[in-house]
């Protein structure tokens, strides 16, 4: 991690780091580190959530045209659906992460999370 900072010039936010990230967040709750996991995914979810933000202000709000693209993964590819595609899998790994490691009470989150996920992937 230190390396992708230092080296690559990469942030917290970037997907690098996002993806290394959630591995690690799966590889403390496989170890029972379950507090560092919980952590570790609600950072990512928490940054990608910040950068979709900033990236479908880029794509949807439309530029001072009475139309928006409609196929807008058609139009831009990887550069359009990569930021969406990582934040809906960080929302994915962290419902799993509630459903298999934290008690019942969890579930509704969970399940909110898992709600999201099928929203991002349907309107994005």
């Amino acid at each position: 991690m230190q390396r992708l900072v230092r080296m690559h010039g990469k942030n917290d936010a970037s997907p690098e780091f996002i993806g290394i990230s959630l591995k690690m967040a799966d590889i403390y709750a496989r170890k029972g580190e379950l507090d560092n996991a919980e952590t570790g995914f609600k950072h990512c979810v928490s940054r990608q959530l910040q950068v979709m933000e900033k990236h479908l202000k880029n794509f949807l709000i439309s530029k001072g045209s009475g139309v928006e693209e409609m196929h807008l993964v058609e139009a831009h590819g990887p550069k359009y659906s990569d930021p969406v595609a990582l934040f809906g899998m960080s929302l994915e790994l962290f419902a799993h992460f509630l459903v298999e490691y934290r008690g019942e009470d969890r579930l509704k989150e969970a399940e909110e999370y898992i709600d999201e996920v099928l929203k991002v992937s349907f309107i994005y």
